[in-house]
């Protein structure tokens, strides 16, 4: 109804508009005034339809500009556009479909667009043109087209239904189509590069992980989670410090904006920390060493990298140095103190009994001297001060002999380390009272000097030990070969060692017992209990190790574990015996 009226209104005006113009026309009246008046309107229906013309001919060529401008957007805008009936053929589309495909119109038009598709992807479009029917609504999918080149062409598609207006079925659609190939090779390049550092990441052994600004995980790589207890998955998005920095090793709780992490991420600081603790998923605190920092996008600071290391191990090592060297400076100052002793000794020795008996014979000889010149001086009391000199002669020499004997047995590179042995068991019990029996298997036993050395020496600071400490009242030292290793016991019925001093760090004799076997190679043990005696077994290599020994070889530091009753040296007695 309204469209009516507003016909109506037009015819009104148009009418009006027409007498204006007629009025404006000189017309002579007609004798008969119905015949002037059909004249009258004659012209006026005359102007009308010229003035209708004129209109129908300025639309026309409105129409015909705006057609015209729609055909230049349509065929060069940056999307190719196709009309496709139900089976997928196309029916017109725009020249940059053309263009895109690099396949002339008119090659185009009444060809499957399928066609055109990789033939890997034509599955994909033939359901994409099924939902796009069976749905009505706008659907939309990447594949690849064939191009004139190699290299086929990545096109985003969108496509739309659209009813026909006679009988309102969906015949056709339209189809965009949109060249996202540099979009593809841009992406593709990012996968493979994020795939790059994700492999780079997942492949050290150093924990790497990344917070924002709100101190929450970003990433974390695999080698980071293990560490710290938990699988990435679990991390992300949660807040880094309450989970693995809230608190340091004694319990003191650490605020977050007192920790160096949130330098690095709030103030732009980088960091390196070598004495901080994170915290494992179990509530354990694993000592790190960390390098945090910051991220930073076009000048903002979007949150924070650390890479942190688990310096477990290596805290443990630094701690064993520790102690090791300060098992040295006690060696060390035993050692000293040992070497003054012994000097004192040596030097007590030579006053007390060389040099009183040197003096006695310089007295001696100066009373000689000092004879008046032709005294009838009784000649049996000079042979008895010259025999008396002579007596104290040889004590002398044999006092500084015992002393170069204690020093180095000249037997034991004379006579070899079975004769040596033998001499040192008869001077020990001449010495200490205590009863030893010395038992070889073999009159002579071929060693290099080293272990020669060594097992001499061993013997020496063992019994000695017996002597000061066993309260024993025999001792048996048994020496054999076995499997081209020298095998030494030494065994005493005393009071036993106390268990407490096997591993005691303050026994330097055993530590320096078990250091010579351990130089060489070899192996020390010792057993014992308190009421039943102690026996020390020393397995060495015959040709010792061509290593050099510890600078503290003579109170060194071994690692030997002492031995319980029922290893496999038991039966060295009684295999020695048997071959006796």
């Amino acid at each position: 109804m309204r469209k009516k009226k507003r016909v109506e209104s037009e015819s009104t005006a148009l009418r009006q508009r027409a007498e204006r113009v007629l009025s404006s026309r000189p017309i002579k009246p007609s004798a008969h005034t119905d015949v002037w008046k059909l004249v009258q309107d004659l012209h006026i229906y005359q102007i009308e339809l010229e003035m209708q013309n004129e209109e129908l001919r300025r639309t026309q060529l409105q129409l015909q500009k705006a057609r015209d401008r729609y055909a230049d957007l349509y065929n060069f805008t940056p999307a190719g556009y196709f009309t496709l009936n139900r089976k997928g053929v196309i029916q017109e589309m725009n020249l940059r479909a053309s263009m895109l495909l690099g396949i002339p119109r008119a090659t185009l038009i009444h060809q499957p667009l399928i066609r055109f598709v990789v033939p890997a992807e034509q599955i994909t479009f033939a359901f994409h043109c099924k939902d796009v029917f069976l749905t009505g609504k706008k659907q939309s999918c990447d594949l690849r087209f064939l191009a004139p080149g190699s290299v086929p062409l990545f096109l985003h598609i969108e496509s739309q239904a659209y009813h026909d207006a006679t009988t309102g079925a969906l015949t056709f659609c339209r189809t965009a189509l949109f060249d996202i190939t540099e979009q593809k090779k841009v992406a593709e390049e990012r996968d493979r590069l994020a795939s790059s550092w994700r492999l780079l990441l997942e492949s050290t052994g150093e924990g790497i992980f990344g917070f924002d600004q709100e101190g929450l995980f970003t990433f974390i790589n695999k080698a980071g989670a293990e560490m710290l207890g938990y699988k990435p998955e679990d991390l992300l998005g949660k807040p880094m410090h309450e989970l693995i920095h809230f608190c340091r090793q004694d319990g003191t709780a650490v605020p977050y904006i007192d920790s160096l992490v949130y330098r690095a991420c709030r103030k732009g600081e980088s960091q390196r920390v070598e004495n901080e603790v994170f915290w494992r998923a179990d509530g354990v605190a694993i000592p790190v060493a960390y390098s945090c920092y910051p991220l930073i996008d076009r000048g903002t600071i979007r949150g924070a990298v650390v890479g942190f290391t688990d310096v477990s191990e290596r805290k443990g090592a630094e701690k064993q140095l520790l102690d090791t060297l300060d098992r040295v400076r006690i060696l060390s100052q035993r050692l000293d103190a040992v070497r003054e002793d012994e000097r004192t000794r040596i030097a007590r020795e030579l006053h007390d009994e060389l040099g009183v008996r040197l003096t006695y014979i310089k007295l001696q000889l100066a009373r000689l001297h000092t004879l008046p010149e032709g005294s009838l001086f009784p000649r049996e009391m000079m042979e008895e001060r010259i025999l008396s000199m002579t007596d104290q002669v040889d004590t002398t020499i044999a006092e500084l002999q015992r002393l170069v004997t204690e020093l180095r047995p000249g037997v034991l590179d004379d006579l070899g380390l079975v004769a040596a042995l033998e001499w040192q068991s008869r001077d020990f019990e001449r010495r200490s009272g205590i009863r030893c029996v010395f038992e070889a298997a073999q009159e002579e036993i071929e060693l290099d000097h080293a272990c020669a050395t060594a097992a001499f020496r061993i013997c020496q600071e063992a019994l000695t030990n017996v002597m000061r400490h066993a309260k024993a009242t025999s001792v048996r030292v048994l020496l054999a070969e076995e499997n081209g290793n020298l095998l030494l016991e030494i065994h005493d019925d005393g009071q036993g060692i106390c268990p407490a001093k096997l591993t005691d760090p303050a026994s330097f004799g055993l530590l320096g017992m078990r250091e010579r076997a351990r130089s060489l190679g070899g192996q020390f043990e010792i057993a014992g209990s308190p009421g039943k005696g102690t026996t020390v077994t020393v397995k060495l290599p015959r040709l010792a190790a061509t290593s050099p020994s510890p600078p503290f070889q003579q109170a060194g530091m071994g690692d030997a574990e002492p031995r319980a009753a029922g290893s496999e040296n038991d039966g060295f007695v009684s295999r020695l015996k048997h071959d006796k």
